[in-house]
């Protein structure tokens, strides 16, 4: 009888952690892109396809220029200086097209980010991996 107890309790202490770990990073959230960025790696490795929908979610509101402060918040995530290659490549891409589809919208959103962002994106923009550069000088958004 004690020994089952104690297996009981053995695994009771073992699941508990993981019980309360169990619900997805950022699920809860309202602010899903913020809370994406404080927990990038996480989100990235415990739930693949949330992370992704969050991303898509915020280009496109961005990308539609539903708002200015949208549009900046999205533009941020040049700050995260992460070295992820399959992130890179969709934010350049995202961010190459927000460029040519909406210039006006895209540099008044970067004029609302601090300057190392500001400089951050303009690294990205100087090195288009999907546009012609010559195309990011004509929309504006490369200086």
């Amino acid at each position: 009888m004690a020994y089952r107890l104690i297996n009981l309790l053995l695994l009771f202490f073992l699941l508990c952690p993981y019980a309360a770990y169990s619900e997805t990073v950022c699920s809860n959230s309202t602010e899903n892109l913020s809370c994406l960025m404080r927990n990038f790696d996480d989100l990235y490795h415990e739930n693949y396809s949330y992370f992704w929908k969050i991303l898509h979610s915020a280009k496109e509101e961005a990308k539609h220029c539903h708002s200015t402060e949208a549009t900046s918040k999205f533009l941020s995530l040049a700050s995260l200086r992460s070295d992820n290659a399959e992130f890179n490549e969709f934010f350049a891409e995202s961010i190459e097209n927000i460029c040519i589809a909406s210039p006006k919208c895209f540099n008044e959103a970067n004029q609302l980010l601090p300057t190392a962002t500001q400089e951050r994106l303009k690294m990205f923009l100087s090195n288009p991996l999907f546009i012609d550069k010559e195309r990011l000088y004509k929309s504006g958004c490369l200086k």
